[in-house]
């Protein structure tokens, strides 16, 4: 589908995914954002900043949930392998005691 033209010598435009990840990822940081916004009133129509509008306030929430989910995710995991490292420990300490302790002469 052929609307208008594509601006900036074809480099901003929804044709293809890199093209279009490229243009969420600049809205989403909030970069220069208004004039490809602009850009996109030209070509396509003006019912378009709803899109613009709602990218800019839920965009980089969601890719801050997102970092934050990952970093809570690796913490889990560093956590679960610290414990695992603890107990070893623990059970190898319990061992030694056990074997000095049977190595030890009774006293009646």
């Amino acid at each position: 589908l052929t609307v208008g033209h594509n601006p900036q010598h074809d480099f901003t435009s929804f044709d293809n995914i890199a093209s279009a990840m490229l243009i969420i990822f600049q809205v989403m940081i909030q970069e220069d954002w208004t004039t490809l916004m602009y850009f996109i009133w030209d070509a396509f129509t003006i019912w378009t900043w709803p899109y613009f509008i709602l990218l800019n306030g839920l965009g980089p929430m969601f890719a801050i949930q997102l970092f934050i989910v990952v970093v809570a995710n690796k913490y889990q995991q560093v956590k679960a392998a610290q414990d695992a490292q603890d107990n070893a420990a623990v059970q190898l300490f319990e061992v030694k005691i056990g074997i000095l302790q049977a190595n030890l002469p009774r006293v009646s």
